[in-house]
């Protein structure tokens, strides 16, 4: 999924601010996804809230750059 919204984020311009949202999304996104998984519910639940909010912004994305496709 992150990489979906890397690669919609790329063929916006570097200084299109939906781009620079995008690219800052995927370093928080990166910083969460290194913290070890716990079997717990509260884990789950931040990990189902992550995905949900990675497809948003690629959504975002995807009305902005119409020639993007996303991976099944």
């Amino acid at each position: 999924m992150a990489g979906d919204v890397r690669r919609a984020a790329a063929l916006l311009p570097v200084e299109h601010p939906a781009r620079v949202l995008a690219e800052y999304v995927l370093e928080v996104t990166g910083r969460l996804l290194a913290v070890r998984l716990e079997g717990t519910v509260r884990c789950a639940q931040d990990r189902a809230r992550l995905v949900r909010e990675l497809y948003q912004h690629l959504d975002r994305l995807s009305d902005l750059t119409p020639h993007t496709t996303a991976a099944p």
